[in-house]
């Protein structure tokens, strides 16, 4: 169910879906570093926006051995 934050519902068309927010730009994902990333076209858009990103990160940050 999306959820409303707080003066949202009166000024902008913001939906909360787990990881995922739509808002009248396009949607968005939430990382676990405290970003949003996006705007996509789609829902579809951004679950695939966010799996390229965690293919992404162990390359940005290899972890030694």
């Amino acid at each position: 169910m999306p959820l409303f934050r707080k003066n949202e519902a009166d000024n902008l068309f913001v939906k909360h879906h787990g990881r995922y927010l739509q808002t009248q730009d396009g949607w968005y994902f939430y990382t676990r570093e405290g970003k949003t990333l996006g705007p996509y076209d789609s829902k579809d858009l951004a679950i695939e926006g966010l799996n390229q990103y965690l293919e992404f990160l162990p390359q940005a940050h290899p972890v030694n051995s």
